[in-house]
């Protein structure tokens, strides 16, 4: 598999709200609701789609994340989501490139997943997924 954009993660204040907001305003659907983490990971997820023609590999155009003891970000602020083949060596690329980690890699065998969160040199973070 070669690296690709996945998805779009929105972290806001009140997930189901926002998930209601574009459910009624693009006709996405949600497919799914998780609930997940734990400690300051803890985490409310709504996962949205256009009906069955879906976007992503992992079942998701656009996920709604309410994080418990996170504030969301600034309004304007999305995490953009994308695979890669090796997840540490791209977490070893930003750093050595400016970035940073925000979420140290680690694995999620419920999704068969290695994922960690970087943040660019300007601060702006995104999601690396590697299949396991």
């Amino acid at each position: 598999m070669s690296q690709s954009f996945s998805f779009i993660k929105l972290f806001v204040a009140d997930h189901r709200k926002m998930s209601d907001f574009y459910c009624k305003v693009l006709g996405m659907q949600v497919q799914s609701f998780v609930v997940d983490g734990e400690g300051e990971d803890e985490h409310e997820e709504s996962i949205l789609g256009f009906g069955d023609d879906v976007g992503s590999e992992m079942g998701a155009d656009m996920i709604i994340v309410q994080e418990y003891h996170r504030p969301a970000p600034a309004p304007g602020e999305v995490t953009t989501v994308f695979w890669v083949d090796d997840a540490n060596a791209v977490a070893k690329a930003a750093v050595e490139n400016g970035g940073s980690i925000a979420i140290p890699i680690s694995d999620d065998h419920r999704f068969d997943t290695r994922t960690g969160y970087i943040k660019d040199p300007e601060g702006h973070r995104f999601q690396i997924m590697q299949r396991l």
